[in-house]
């Protein structure tokens, strides 16, 4: 087409070809001089005069240029949607993707757009309310939740997190404790409900599970092992599995229903365990922890119970086998550490700011190099390359100098976004983000082509080799909206190459941090410098040291890169916390009840007032017929010092039948005490034989009276204390006979409390 010149004509431009330009409108309008002459027909005459090669160029330029207003109205487009969301006006920026979408539906890029720009306004609104929250400003955060529950409807967490901060539920959930879906496979056919009141004194225990067996209609049976005593019972207003607990307790049994009117009583030894303990296998299926983590968690915190645990990591499942006890403690268990892990967003942006200064200094020359040419001059002017050497006196020789300019440049760079990634992870996962490439890396091993040979043979392989910027973060949520993030920063980049090999530079940082939610950290300091002279200029010359500089150039690149990288940490979900988590598993209940503990009924509230509940109607199990007799001892509690001996006296008073013969049992649970001896010299011979044993802090008693008493002292205990405290003396079993053998219901005393100082 040749060049364009332009002339100016009053307000207009002159053109000698047609010319056309793009309105915003799209139209394409010929703008001619001031003539009145039709645009097409002008065309259409001077394009008679355009060859073929001329409206080719024509079309291709047009066409650039249609293509390159489609992409700027593009970029146009999506510049302003941006801009709105810069601004932080999340509404404005999605009616504006939304409508772009609607008009544009194949464009995915701007559906991605709204959709990031939505998430944008959600946790805008989130964030407000979790911060109004804290404030205790709740009507403006119960309006932010609303607008969160706007944008996206359906999110059953939000939902959920706003009924627990409204409050709903909160008193059934608080007060809702964990029931067991476990149950044996045989109940006993007893009113939980039904209350009983028993007054049973120094009789057999056996006949007060008979006597409470009578009450409720079930039959007790023991084992032939089982060691029967003597033992007071004094309860009221008592379930039946209360005072089956209690007898069990007292008698180191455990009891299994056989079916249910029948309950078997064995003594609580390994060898009757195996023997009649009732045990179940149970499958847990998990839905957040790993089933191995599960069992060694199990298998550490039941390590009493002995139970048998095993995994099935295919299902995510833990197989327990143990007793109906333990298997309900482990249920509790795993309903409180099987919960879903808390998930953070991680809003990371990497900047990279690039300081480039390139100097050049001294003389220029162009691309060409010196030309030497030689010819004849002919009749025309034109030069002719024919070298001959019998016009040798006619030959013109041209030299030929490239073009030299002076330099004196000094130039700079700028910032830009390397990467602005939304990382999500689970708490305690660990999360792996990298900017950059692979490099291969040769290695080189030798070895031998035949066993037993010489390794001689080079075999390169090649390692990949991260080269860029990689980050590891893990992160921690804490209940108190805080997380704790473990970062690990490293970028590697290739300094220079060795033997082609290249040489690989690194910059690492290893932190941790804890952020509030919301909060942003900045780190930096990945400076790398980089400096490159480059010498131009013509040979020899240039390097002479003054002169050199007007025949030569001398360019020196010095980059400077620093990396600045912010991270925001955002909590997209919690972990779930209820009331009943908090509470106690305890273990080892010492509870005789075939299954497990019973629930024992709630405290009240300290500080609370409530009015006397209604007694209700029970059994009430009337008292055999006793004689009321009772052993006393004196003093009943008493201030010693350490290594003080202390006399206690025993005393048979208020019996109605004279006792025959008498046996009872004592001792000191402490085991810092030291029985000294036992008198019981002020009984004469000839009207009581006596029976003693004392070893440490136990002691027997036997006495024979000749003729039978209903009164009179028994005997003096004398007992040293090691240590100071609080102790006792407990008469743990009292058994007495009249004359005729029958047995005489005598009442054994109240432990005796001894503050030793």
């Amino acid at each position: 087409m040749g060049s364009i010149s332009w002339q100016r004509r009053g307000s207009r431009c002159w053109m000698p070809y047609p010319w056309r330009r793009l309105t915003r409108s799209g139209w394409l309008f010929w703008w001619m001089g001031s003539d009145t002459r039709s645009p097409s027909r002008e065309w259409m005459k001077m394009s008679s005069n355009l060859s073929w090669k001329n409206a080719l160029v024509v079309c291709g330029v047009l066409g650039v240029l249609m293509l390159h207003s489609g992409c700027s109205l593009h970029k146009e487009r999506i510049k302003q949607g941006l801009d709105y969301s810069r601004m932080q006006d999340y509404a404005r920026a999605e009616a504006y993707f939304t409508d772009l979408v609607r008009r544009f539906p194949q464009k995915t890029e701007y559906r991605t757009l709204l959709l990031r720009v939505r998430m944008s306004r959600y946790y805008s609104h989130l964030y407000r309310a979790r911060s109004l929250r804290r404030q205790g400003k709740e009507n403006e955060a119960i309006r932010e939740y609303r607008s969160a529950q706007a944008v996206f409807p359906g999110n059953q967490k939000l939902q959920d997190e706003l009924d627990e901060y409204l409050g709903r539920g909160a008193d059934e959930v608080s007060s809702q404790r964990f029931q067991s879906k476990i149950q044996p496979p045989v109940r006993l056919g007893v009113d939980a409900a039904e209350k009983v009141s028993l007054k049973l004194r120094s009789m057999p225990i056996t006949r007060i599970f008979k006597a409470l067996g009578k009450s409720f209609g079930v039959n007790f049976i023991f084992d032939k092992d089982f060691r029967d005593f003597v033992y007071s019972l004094d309860v009221e207003d008592v379930s039946f599995d209360q005072v089956l607990n209690q007898l069990c307790l007292v008698a180191a049994a455990k009891f299994r229903a056989l079916d249910p009117s029948t309950v078997l009583i064995f003594s609580d030894t390994p060898y009757k365990n195996r023997a009649y303990a009732l045990s179940g296998v149970k499958v847990f299926p998990l839905s957040s922890i790993k089933a191995e983590e599960a069992k060694k968690l199990v298998l550490s915190v039941f390590r009493e119970s002995r139970p048998m645990v095993q995994e099935d990591a295919a299902l995510n499942t833990l197989i327990v086998k143990a007793d109906l006890v333990t298997l309900k403690e482990v249920e509790q268990f795993l309903s409180q550490v099987d919960k879903a892990k808390a998930e953070v967003e991680l809003d990371v942006e990497i900047l990279e700011v690039n300081r480039s200064l390139l100097q050049e200094i001294g003389a220029g020359f162009g691309n060409t190099l010196f030309e030497l040419n030689m010819g004849t001059e002919g009749d025309s002017g034109s030069i002719s390359s024919t070298f001959r050497l019998d016009r040798i006196k006619d030959t013109n020789f041209f030299l030929t100098v490239p073009s030299v300019a002076m330099n004196l440049l000094e130039t700079s760079g700028d910032n830009r976004l390397i990467a602005k990634p939304n990382l999500r992870g689970i708490h305690g996962e660990e999360i792996n983000f990298m900017v950059g490439d692979k490099i291969p890396i040769p290695q080189t091993q030798f070895q031998s082509f035949a066993a037993g040979g010489v390794n001689n043979t080079p075999v390169t392989t090649y390692r990949y080799e991260n080269v860029g910027l990689e980050i590891k973060i893990t992160p921690f949520v804490h209940q108190s909206d805080e997380v704790t993030l473990q970062i690990e920063l490293s970028m590697t980049f290739v300094t220079s190459y060795v033997d082609q090999f290249p040489v690989l530079g690194k910059r690492e940082v290893k932190s941790v941090i804890r952020l509030k939610e919301g909060e942003t950290n900045i780190i930096g300091g990945f400076i790398r410098d980089e400096e490159r002279d480059i010498m131009k200029g013509i040979p020899l010359i240039a390097h002479l040291p003054i002169l050199g500089k007007l025949f030569g150039s001398t360019n020196r690149n010095l980059d400077q890169t620093d990396l600045i990288f912010s991270i925001s940490p955002r909590v997209i979900r919690r972990r779930l916390q209820l009331a009943r988590d908090s509470e106690t598993i305890w273990t080892n209940t010492l509870g005789g009840v075939e299954g497990g503990r019973v629930d024992a009924p709630q405290e009240e509230t300290v500080g609370s007032v409530q009015p006397p509940a209604k007694r209700p109607a029970g059994r009430v199990v009337p008292e055999l017929d006793q004689q009321g007799g009772r052993v006393l001892v004196a003093p009943a509690s008493s201030n010693v010092r350490v290594n003080q001996p202390v006399l206690f006296t025993l005393r048979l008073a208020g019996v109605s039948t004279p006792v025959a013969r008498l046996s009872l049992a004592g001792e000191f649970p402490s085991g810092d005490v030291e029985i000294m001896s036992i008198s019981t010299s002020f009984l004469p011979p000839e009207q009581a034989r006596t029976l003693k044993n004392f070893s440490g802090g136990n002691f027997d008693l036997g006495i024979n009276f000749t003729p039978p008493r209903k009164d009179g002292m028994l005997a003096q205990v004398q007992a040293r204390f090691s240590t100071a405290g609080n102790h006792a003396l407990h008469i743990t079993s009292l058994q007495a006979f009249s004359d005729s053998g029958e047995a005489v219901e005598v009442e054994p005393p109240a432990p005796v409390n001894v503050d030793v100082k």
